[in-house]
């Protein structure tokens, strides 16, 4: 499913609610629960002496350690410095619509209503916070309803005992929305409340629930609601891109206070009646200005410059007029450009649900769409950032030398962005991401270099953003993979280093189970290289970081697979029952891994061997050779050592010759 899929199902509902939280409001300048937790933990931390490491990254956990005063003196400023963004006006807009009945937001703050103030319109807003009922039947027809309370309302519900409480009483109105009106939830993750299991209970697969998420795949903790019929998952959506997306496909975008001020000032207007005088009515007062609004709206309409007719046209989100460029001002080529960028970027979103020749096809159009605006604007820095990720998303699907020259093709765009815009901190990350996808086709001191190279360019893009917690993510997982072609001295330093980059990274964002997850790897083998209790202590702290990543993402099969394979180097230099019982937890944590991917665990093979259950290892050897999912020869030698002497083990390296 697409977003104009869930237009559709907008457009022929007879009864819509939309539930919004707090990704709504990021752009509007407003934290999310992560980046909260973060401030917490900057400027609290004084406060959460008593919670461990799991319960300090908890968002309700952490708020609960405030007092009432002190979570409003964090909350309050960042409401009042709140901007409005483009989401809330096109959500505003959509509102409108006679079928959207309501819009149902964890959120404190009045954004929705002040779009809707700028758009003339005022609708009623009930403050659940304070006044939960039961009687939904009495609400109006058309409202906002602010779930956890509302700026400046007497009470806001954001610790974990409130919100566990209150859920019971948001029972009603959640059962009547979901049970009798499709239902649109964005910008809201479902994961540090009380009341997504309240949703999942209520939900009767009545009607359709379309869940717009922000992550490319769903969460685990949303498969109990996506698990039953007509429920929906529609990844990597942008609240203000899907908003106005939505908005365009329901014919409500642009508003006219953005196209024609004077008209929509003359409408406002036409609500007021004549002045009062005493007890009757006095003189139409405004006659004179309706009139000179009517006329500059007529003016306003009948003079739009063609570079007007452009920007409403971007707006609108229409194709790029076919134009003769050489003849128009920098101002029209720009909107003109810039409208190719946004056909661009539509067709590469719409790639991502597609696979084999139409995927291919569908990002040709889009490098075509950002090669066209170029030709328009030649220092466009972001066509070439996005051709460059178009072109890296093309190479996703290629191998050996056709994947390295479109990743090259990928970094020449890059390169060309940040000679334009040096400051370019995504197209420099890009640019990484790129020569890290290069290195792992390579090789000893090419692959190593290529792998100094992806760590340069993620240096560069914190020089310019330093709380970038993708790039440390990825500097970090660079240096662990340089580790597989140096020696034991740099390896120890190169291990050291990607630890401190995880630990920058986590401490950005402590919910990133990614660089938990490859911190425990980087732990684990730091843990092979040492002796005795060192060795113990290491691994130890590999098994912590498996597991916050798994409390965070639970039922994670990169947290599971490593943290099997931590366990089967761990049991290496173990004997008898130490041995048996660290490969018994071993083949656990390895078989949940495998359960999810449905493939064969080459690492399973490890634990085989290791017990003394040859034909089970040999067995498990030849799975992963039809599954794909062996490593190379040498690291089949290194690893099952035990099975060296088999004839079959034999026979097999000399068919199969692992990897590569």
């Amino acid at each position: 499913m697409n977003i104009k899929d869930v237009t559709g199902h907008i457009r022929q509902a007879r009864n819509v609610t939309f539930i919004i939280g707090a990704g709504a409001s990021i752009s509007a300048g407003i934290p999310n629960a992560r980046d909260l937790v973060w401030r917490i933990r900057r400027d609290n931390s004084h406060c959460l002496g008593h919670l461990d490491e799991a319960g300090r990254n908890d968002y309700g956990k952490a708020m609960a350690a405030l007092s009432p005063g002190d979570r409003e003196a964090l909350i309050q400023p960042l409401l009042d410095e709140s901007r409005l963004n483009w989401g809330h006006v096109a959500l505003a807009c959509v509102l409108l619509q006679p079928q959207v009945r309501r819009v149902l937001t964890f959120n404190f703050d009045f954004l929705l209503e002040r779009a809707l103030v700028l758009l003339g319109e005022h609708l009623p807003v009930y403050d659940f916070g304070v006044s939960p009922t039961r009687e939904i039947q009495r609400l109006a027809d058309k409202a906002i309803v602010h779930l956890h309370g509302q700026s400046y309302g007497l009470r806001l519900l954001n610790s974990e005992g409130e919100t566990a409480d209150h859920a019971r009483e948001l029972g009603p109105l959640l059962s009547d929305s979901l049970r009798n009106h499709l239902t649109v939830v964005i910008g809201y993750s479902g994961s540090v409340d009380a009341a997504f299991p309240s949703m999942v209970e209520a939900y009767n697969s009545m009607f359709p629930l379309l869940w717009l998420g922000h992550d490319r795949e769903p969460a685990d903790h949303l498969e109990p609601l996506l698990g039953k019929d007509y429920a929906t998952y529609v990844g990597g959506c942008d609240f203000d891109r899907v908003m106005i997306e939505i908005a365009r496909g329901l014919d409500c975008w642009p508003p006219v206070i953005f196209t024609n001020p004077p008209m929509h000032v003359r409408q406002l207007l036409g609500e007021m009646p004549d002045f009062p005088v005493c007890n009757k009515a006095g003189p139409d007062v405004l006659s004179e200005t309706r009139r000179r609004l009517g006329e500059a709206a007529d003016s306003w309409e009948a003079g739009r410059s063609i570079e007007e007719q452009a920007a409403d046209a971007f707006l609108a989100g229409d194709a790029a007029p076919d134009l003769d460029l050489s003849l128009t001002s920098e101002k029209l080529r720009e909107f003109v450009a810039w409208s190719l960028v946004n056909e661009g970027v539509s067709l590469r979103t719409e790639a991502e649900a597609l696979d084999g020749v139409v995927r291919s096809e569908k990002l040709a159009e889009a490098c075509e769409k950002y090669e066209a605006a170029l030709k328009i604007k030649t220092d466009m820095h972001a066509a070439l950032n996005n051709w460059g990720n178009a072109l890296a998303a093309q190479a996703v699907a290629l191998k050996g030398a056709e994947r390295l020259k479109k990743l090259a093709e990928a970094r020449e765009k890059y390169a060309e962005a940040i000679a334009i815009k040096p400051d370019h901190d995504d197209a420099l990350y890009n640019w990484g991401i790129a020569l890290l996808d290069e290195a792992m086709a390579m090789d000893g001191a090419a692959r190593s270099e290529k792998l100094d190279e992806a760590c340069a360019k993620f240096a560069a893009a914190l020089e310019i953003k330093p709380d970038d917690h993708a790039a440390l993510h990825s500097w970090g997982y660079a240096r662990v993979e340089q580790t597989r072609t140096v020696g034991r001295t740099e390896r120890s330093e190169k291990l050291a280093e990607a630890c401190a980059k995880y630990a920058e990274a986590t401490a950005i964002k402590p919910d990133k189970h990614e660089a938990l997850t490859n911190w425990g790897v980087a732990l684990a083998l730091e843990a092979v290289e040492l002796n005795g209790s060192a060795r113990a202590d290491k691994f130890t702290e590999a098994r912590e970081k498996f597991e916050v990543a798994l409390k965070i993402k639970p039922n994670d099969y990169d947290a599971l697979a490593n943290w099997g394979a931590s366990l089967v180097s761990e049991a290496e230099a173990l004997d008898g029952g130490a041995r048996a019982a660290k490969l018994a937890e071993a083949e656990e944590r390895i078989c949940e891994a495998e359960a999810i991917s449905g493939k064969p665990s080459y690492n399973l093979a490890r634990v085989y061997a290791l017990l003394g259950e040859v034909v089970a290892a040999l067995d498990k050897l030849e799975a992963c050779a039809i599954a794909e999912t062996l490593p190379n020869t040498a690291a089949l030698k290194a690893d099952l050592e035990a099975l060296r002497g088999e004839p079959r083990f034999k026979a097999f390296l000399n068919r199969d010759g692992g990897a590569g």
